[in-house]
């Protein structure tokens, strides 16, 4: 789990403003990766940062901000982002739309109040589905990133939402790293 920051949003006031790397979040509540909340209890496994009482019968978004440090952003070859999620979701990487479920809407503008276009099994929601970002690599850079996530209820009156992503990367290896390989002492 990584240290976010997560808001539901009431109003449209935010915008898109909330996805960009220098938007200042320190007035939205701060928690870890896994963001959700279940009446049910499903996903309790999986929540880090509960948002029930924000989300339940108020609203079908979150928007959920974790910021991350690279170094060496130049050696990564392959970028995957998984999620487990339910009911849907869009993500952004340094303010730029990178991944989109099939569940949540495909046409016009989101909004603080868009909802995702249908209801997700919860037995498919716990397991993690992997998007191939790779095209993606070079908006990463040295330093502060963020993976910003609109997460998306089908209603209001929705029992559960779960939000829980992972970024990972496959490096090059250096050519120190490769010379090591091949040439390895017994």
């Amino acid at each position: 789990t990584s240290p976010a920051r997560v808001i539901a949003p009431i109003n449209d006031d935010l915008a898109d403003e909330w996805r960009a790397t220098d938007f200042d979040d320190t007035a939205w509540t701060a928690g870890l990766s896994g963001v959700g909340y279940d009446l049910d209890t499903d996903f309790q496994p999986w929540i880090q940062t509960n948002v029930q009482e924000a989300m339940y019968l108020n609203t079908t978004s979150v928007y959920i901000r974790i910021p991350f440090d690279i170094t060496e952003a130049h050696s990564i070859e392959s970028l995957t982002l998984s999620l487990r999620y339910d009911d849907a979701f869009v993500a952004f990487l340094n303010g730029v739309e990178i991944a989109r479920s099939a569940t949540a809407p495909r046409s016009g503008d989101l909004s603080w109040d868009t909802a995702a276009g249908i209801l997700r099994d919860d037995i498919e929601a716990v397991q993690f589905e992997d998007y191939d970002i790779s095209q993606h690599i070079g908006l990463l850079h040295a330093g502060k990133n963020v993976l910003a996530i609109h997460g998306l209820n089908f209603i209001v009156e929705n029992r559960d939402l779960l939000i829980a992503p992972m970024l990972s990367t496959e490096r090059r290896q250096t050519y120190y790293q490769e010379w090591l390989s091949r040439f390895t002492l017994s």
